[in-house]
């Protein structure tokens, strides 16, 4: 939930677009990448 911006909520057809995760990074610390499975990506109902 935490990659998730404003344009990816569809709130009149209740559904969500999930593209990218909040990850950890040595380093860097948190930043917007690739979700932990390709199963998260993809549209959700919600």
């Amino acid at each position: 939930m935490l990659g998730l911006a404003w344009e990816d909520l569809d709130l009149d057809g209740s559904v969500t677009l999930v593209r990218r995760a909040a990850v950890y990074v040595d380093g860097e610390g948190m930043v917007l990448g690739q979700t932990k499975n390709a199963g998260a990506a993809g549209t959700h109902h919600v």
